[in-house]
């Protein structure tokens, strides 16, 4: 993660914690969810770096409907998601930077008792209602939420059927 600080820039930043499942305090702010990096700058304001790994057939939320990461990957741009606002409990819109690769990783499927089911890398944050478990920790029974169209549906929570690790494939990074 020292390579992501330099390359941006940030060289003299102090690094606080490097890929953990928070929910806590860290230096006074309140924490919570996957984070892959969290930083002090110069002037001691914090900053957070949280990459969402998926597979390329990931679908994911946009205006337009539902769409492949692998298809943002191609376009290279920025967009506009669908994420989840821990404050008001609810999906928002908001800007995620184009999906950068996170390199082959597990790919695990969880299949919900609904017939949905989704594929994830194996460190991606789920939502359960106990709280951000890895994609590689969600067991059957634990209820996932799942957010609506923001400005729309309400969030959902789905019961884990069964979790499956269903080999490795390239993941990419998406940065909200």
């Amino acid at each position: 993660m020292d390579a992501y600080l330099q390359k941006h820039g940030h060289e003299n930043w102090e690094i606080i914690a490097v890929e953990n499942m928070i929910d806590g305090q860290i230096a006074g702010y309140r924490f919570t969810g996957r984070m892959d990096l969290v930083y002090r700058d110069r002037s001691g304001r914090i900053w957070v770096v949280d990459h969402k790994c998926q597979p390329a057939g990931a679908l994911v939320m946009t205006p337009e409907g539902p769409v492949t990461v692998g298809s943002l990957f191609e376009a290279g741009e920025d967009w506009t998601c669908a994420a989840w606002d821990e404050r008001s409990k609810e999906s928002r819109w908001a800007t995620a930077r184009a999906p950068t690769r996170a390199g082959v990783q597990d790919v695990y499927r969880v299949n919900m008792t609904t017939g949905l089911s989704e594929e994830f890398g194996y460190n991606h944050p789920i939502l359960t209602e106990e709280g951000w478990k890895a994609a590689r920790d969600l067991r059957p029974g634990d209820a996932v939420v799942v957010g609506g169209r923001p400005g729309g549906l309400i969030s959902y929570r789905y019961p884990v059927k069964s979790v499956e690790l269903v080999g490795q494939e390239e993941c990419y990074d998406i940065e909200v």
